[in-house]
């Protein structure tokens, strides 16, 4: 087995046992190759489902209106006001919807800016163990979401 493929099953092995329905997932990042990845991963995780994904604030809003899914992963960073917008909206527009934030850096700042925007987690995009990390972290508020 090559070094890649064994990586990716011990990173989904914390969510494979999980019983009841997939966690529905949105994605919303302005790296439309993030996103991609993202759908691609989700499909090796039967606990999870990949609902849809947008690169933009506006699109974003729109995706999680639409398919209300169980968790909205949300890049920090974005035009046009960035993932606290999104955030904000999903958790108005969306109140049964767990917001996990996604950033390129450890930054307090931007850790603050989104739990006040409604983010009940927040994870970095780098190192190795961010894969594990954010699977983890989608399937703990997934099945966990707060009724809004």
């Amino acid at each position: 087995m090559d070094p890649n493929t064994q990586r990716r099953q011990e990173d989904t092995e914390d969510t494979e046992d999980t019983e009841g329905p997939p966690v529905r997932v949105v994605v919303v990042d302005d790296d439309t190759l993030l996103v991609a990845a993202l759908r691609i991963l989700f499909a090796d995780v039967p606990s999870l489902s990949f609902v849809g994904g947008a690169s933009t604030v506006e699109e974003g809003i729109e995706l999680v209106v639409e398919r209300q899914p169980d968790v909205l992963v949300v890049d920090v960073r974005m035009p046009a006001g960035g993932g606290a917008a999104v955030a904000a909206q999903a958790r108005m527009l969306a109140p049964d919807t767990a917001v996990v934030a996604m950033s390129a850096s450890d930054d307090e700042d931007a850790r603050v800016e989104m739990a006040e925007a409604g983010a009940v987690d927040f994870v970095v995009k780098s190192g190795d163990q961010a894969v594990g990390q954010l699977l983890h972290s989608i399937d703990v508020v997934g099945h966990h979401a707060p009724a809004g």
